[in-house]
């Protein structure tokens, strides 16, 4: 599969009505979902969308009785808005995290039989501007819904390239600690592959820079770089 690298600066450069963006664990997903809420507060994206509603699967899940749009926006956002009527207004939909949501397979799936009003809630969603965040797999079966969508734009976050991770240690890690840091990355084959996700970046950068000095056997293995994360975090 061939894909066409995309700068965030172009991806809003066509509105869609459906966004759809994909990635492993710790990419970056919810960082860029984050960053996008804060271009659209200053005016900077999405310059016709009156309302953006940020939603996470993971609380969602806690609400399968709700059945309509409504009410879920009474719940998430309770503070905010009362007696509020979305067909009033020009919205957009972040749902963050699909591969959480529960009763995923269902939402997926149309023509299965589903008990639980929160799923016609989330397909309602989809006749509304959404932006859909997602592991691979769960994206990948999801889009399968949009076929006949023209107005669609499928993005796969793919982490940092060298550039990227070199940046990062230049802007992010204390002048001190930067050659050490520089120097596990070029040694261990592990800490170098998994510099690309950012989580992991960060939490090696983290780990290093606590531990000064740094057993060469700290990132050996994927095992190694677990355990050591697993003790700081």
């Amino acid at each position: 599969m061939s894909y066409t690298p995309i700068p965030y600066s172009k991806i809003f450069m066509q509105e869609k009505s459906v966004i759809l963006i994909s990635g492993i664990a710790g990419i970056g997903k919810t960082w860029l979902l984050r960053k996008c809420l804060l271009d659209w507060s200053n005016d900077l994206i999405w310059k016709n969308v009156e309302l953006v509603f940020y939603l996470e699967c993971r609380r969602i899940n806690q609400y399968e009785n709700i059945s309509n749009i409504n009410d879920l926006l009474s719940v998430f956002y309770k503070d905010i808005i009362s007696n509020f009527n979305i067909r009033q207004h020009t919205t957009l939909f972040i749902i963050d995290g699909l591969d959480e949501f529960k009763f995923f397979n269902e939402l997926s799936n149309p023509e299965l039989k589903c008990n639980y009003p929160i799923v016609n809630v989330l397909t309602e969603i989809q006749n509304y501007k959404h932006l859909v965040a997602g592991r691979v797999y769960a994206i990948d079966q999801y889009q399968s819904l949009y076929t006949d969508r023209s107005d669609k734009l499928t993005i796969q976050i793919m982490g940092f390239n060298d550039n990227g991770i070199t940046n990062y240690v230049e802007n992010y890690v204390i002048e001190e600690n930067k050659e050490i840091v520089k120097a596990t990355l070029k040694e261990s084959p592990i800490a170098k592959a998994m510099a690309s996700v950012p989580f992991y970046l960060s939490s090696m950068c983290k780990i290093i820079s606590d531990l000064k000095t740094i057993n060469k056997n700290s990132f050996l293995t994927m095992t190694d770089l677990y355990a050591n994360i697993g003790k700081r975090f």
